[in-house]
């Protein structure tokens, strides 16, 4: 008797002890956007939650469009049992469809898909209004004209010409002064020969 009921006690502890370990697999607490969700516009991120924490480098979570266009970018993060998947920018509106798996600490695989729609594209980056100075320093009111700017080789040139132009004239001058003394030394030298000369004398009959 004693050992029948030992048998059954051992049966129903083993019982208990499987059904223990059964219910250890990780299962989907919340998922973000909820599934069926209709939101304006794609979300940024896709976020799962799970009653324990999962294994990040086991763990998969894809996001497709109606055409098959996979929207996500990068591996999921974990943070404990929450779950990050980055989704792509400017996407289209539409219906998506999350399809995961993760891998729980006793290393059973669990998986599962929802979907989400959004009725509308993505906001893309905000673009230069049309019109608009693009460059720094540029001005934007019409019919302004920039002030003609002088290189520094014109100006070069234009100081070399000055300076040939007044050396000429300084050596022109130079030589028309010598040329004056050279006149007046030879009126000089002729006044004075004149000078030496003695004076006619005359002769009587």
């Amino acid at each position: 008797m004693w050992v029948i009921v030992l048998g059954l006690a051992v049966c129903f502890g083993t019982g208990l002890v499987g059904a223990g370990g059964a219910s250890a697999h990780a299962s989907l607490v919340a998922i973000t956007p909820a599934d069926g969700a209709t939101l304006p516009t794609p979300p940024d991120v896709v976020t799962l939650t799970f009653d324990e924490p999962v294994t990040t480098g086991l763990s998969v979570v894809a996001v497709r469009g109606m055409d098959g266009t996979d929207a996500a970018r990068g591996e999921p993060s974990a943070a404990g049992a929450t779950l990050t998947q980055r989704l792509a920018t400017r996407l289209p509106a539409g219906t998506y469809t999350i399809s995961w798996k993760v891998v729980s600490d006793d290393g059973h695989p669990v998986s599962g898909t929802s979907t989400f729609t959004a009725t509308a594209a993505a906001a893309g980056p905000a673009t230069a209004t049309p019109g608009t100075s693009t460059s720094a320093g540029t001005s934007s009111t019409p019919g302004a004209t920039p002030r003609p700017t002088t290189s520094s080789s014109s100006t070069a040139s234009s100081g070399v010409l000055w300076f040939i132009a007044v050396a000429l004239i300084v050596f022109g001058v130079l030589g028309w002064v010598r040329a004056l003394r050279r006149q007046r030394r030879l009126r000089e030298r002729h006044t004075e020969q004149r000078g030496d000369e003695p004076p006619a004398t005359g002769h009587s009959s």
